[in-house]
């Protein structure tokens, strides 16, 4: 039986159900023929000229469920088996040659993700330097991770391959000054505006999609090649403002600064060097750090929106 037809007859009246059946029944006896055979408008007529089935009518076969579903129901079409049976073969079949496809989809997939380099966590530093109480700090704001600059806008391009050479070029310098004094703990601050965000223009810059996963990359990298040089690598992580959520915060940040883009980056390259035990990884609920140094406490912030100095040149001494 068809479940669907099935279906279609739940909370019908039975007793009528089984008049419209017994009526079936006994008009095909009438014509001498299948049941199946008797069409809806010739067994309305039958029970017209039949007094116990007069009161059956169309609207009534409506209310039951249809005259085909009670047909298909109570009077099969056995000689439709095989057909329908070729047709659910066939779905299996169709459905066989999806799962084969899927699979080798998943196959072909899993191999091309085996083919992409892992990023190597360093077992061994190149650089050792042991118990030496110096230290020193390398402060990086400002890198604007998905600029995407255009040469008709400027008077250089940079995209890509440019954030990743200059960065690069900040950790040969940096690896060359490690190498020319024994410094055993290096203080990074990655001091905000990491990426450029999208703040004025949606066409300004790289989708943020783009911009947090060129973010995550470059620094994990960056900072698994850095901790070999030294025997202790201390980063803090603050946020800029154009790290900002600009759902959150339309202007710039004057409470829950932590709640930016900046933050998710810097969590997700925490857990990418959470391996290296040379490395500690702080990331500051407050929109600034005071850090502990050799030579004091080291206060830093992305400073837009903690105090105002001022012109530095009105600070700094003239005579």
């Amino acid at each position: 039986m068809n479940k669907l037809d099935l279906n279609s007859l739940v909370g019908k009246d039975t007793e009528r159900v089984l008049l419209v059946v017994n009526a079936l029944k006994a008009c095909a006896q009438d014509k001498n023929v299948e049941p199946r055979s008797v069409s809806q408008s010739d067994f309305l007529k039958w029970c017209k000229s039949c007094n116990s089935f007069k009161n059956i009518t169309s609207e009534e076969l409506r209310n039951l469920g249809g005259y085909t579903t009670i047909l298909n129901i109570f009077f099969p079409d056995h000689q439709a088996a095989p057909q329908i049976l070729k047709t659910e073969a066939a779905i299996a079949k169709k459905a066989t040659k999806e799962v084969v496809n899927r699979l080798s989809f998943l196959s072909a997939f899993e191999e091309l993700i085996d083919r992409i380099p892992r990023i190597a966590i360093p077992k061994k530093r190149v650089h050792k330097v042991l118990y030496s109480n110096e230290e020193a700090l390398l402060f990086l704001s400002d890198l604007h991770f998905g600029s995407d600059i255009k040469r008709e806008d400027s008077c250089f391009a940079y995209g890509p391959s440019e954030e990743a050479r200059s960065l690069a070029s900040v950790l040969e310098q940096t690896v060359e000054d490690l190498s020319r004094m024994p410094v055993g703990k290096l203080h990074l601050v990655l001091a905000g505006d990491i990426i450029d965000g999208i703040l004025h223009d949606a066409r300004q810059a790289k989708n943020m999609a783009t911009q947090v996963a060129t973010a995550i990359h470059l620094l994990s990298q960056f900072i698994l090649k850095l901790s070999l040089y030294v025997d202790e690598l201390s980063i803090t992580a603050l946020p800029g403002n154009h790290d900002r959520i600009k759902s959150r915060h339309h202007e710039r940040a004057t409470f829950e600064k932590w709640d930016s883009y900046a933050t998710m980056i810097y969590y997700a390259v925490k857990k990418v060097v959470e391996g290296v035990h040379n490395v500690t990884f702080q990331i500051p609920l407050t929109p600034y750090a005071a850090i502990p140094t050799v030579a004091g406490l080291l206060f830093t912030t992305h400073g837009d929106n903690v105090f105002d100095l001022g012109a530095p040149t009105n600070l700094i001494p003239q005579k």
